[in-house]
């Protein structure tokens, strides 16, 4: 089964390479897909639903550090090729994040998904990507104490997306463990109420105060 890895690139507004926020997903295909190039359109064409389908969208909950327009990118690489390996395909992708508060850009959430595969590791079976960055309106405050938790909407928008993917008849979404270099069906999506972090992804400092003792 060829093995394919999709990267999309999410610019922000400063449109800095250090700022791009990539997510990764694992596609198997039949060996007959593979050679039918519309495969390759039809990942794409997933990816950029994944984002921007459904009823609520994923997008509606990104904020406006997203960069407008067209300027983020879908390449597909081809794992079975040596390295260095330049993308097979890539295509722009539309995102325009809300107009309302952003988070800090390290704040994320979390979909994970499995295989269910007999006889391997669980650990091999897991995957997740980290979305963002999102806008406040991700949240919602419990009125039964403090903790900022995702709104319903954005969750089950959330699910959605990956339901949507796990069950596309073009091709397959895996799991890739990179211990075997195996791809496992996934057969699993989840999202939990609580919110993420990916440090990597927050602003440098520019600018440090202090405050010295008195005398």
């Amino acid at each position: 089964m060829p093995r394919l890895q999709v990267q999309v690139s999410i610019e922000r507004r400063l449109g800095l390479p250090e700022d791009r926020i990539v997510n990764t997903f694992a596609i198997g295909t039949t060996a007959l897909q593979f050679a039918d190039p519309s495969t390759l359109g039809a990942i794409g064409a997933a990816m950029f639903d994944f984002y921007n389908g459904g009823g609520t969208k994923i997008v509606d909950f990104m904020s406006a550090l997203v960069k407008p327009g067209a300027d983020h990118t879908i390449k597909i690489y081809n794992l079975d090729t040596p390295q260095p390996r330049p993308p097979i395909f890539t295509s722009s992708l539309q995102l325009t994040g809300a107009t309302g508060s952003a988070f800090p850009a390290e704040v994320a959430y979390c979909l994970s998904f499995r295989s269910n595969q007999a006889g391997v590791p669980l650990g091999r079976q897991r995957g997740r990507v980290y979305l963002g960055p999102l806008d406040t309106g991700a949240t919602q405050e419990q009125l039964s104490g403090p903790d900022v938790r995702p709104w319903p909407a954005f969750q089950n928008a959330v699910l959605d997306a990956g339901e949507r993917l796990m069950n596309n008849a073009a091709f397959q979404w895996s799991v890739w463990s990179r211990v075997t270099g195996t791809f496992y069906e996934v057969v699993e999506v989840s999202a939990d109420n609580a919110m993420d972090t990916q440090r990597r992804r927050g602003a440098d400092p520019t600018l440090r105060l202090r405050r010295l003792q008195a005398p």
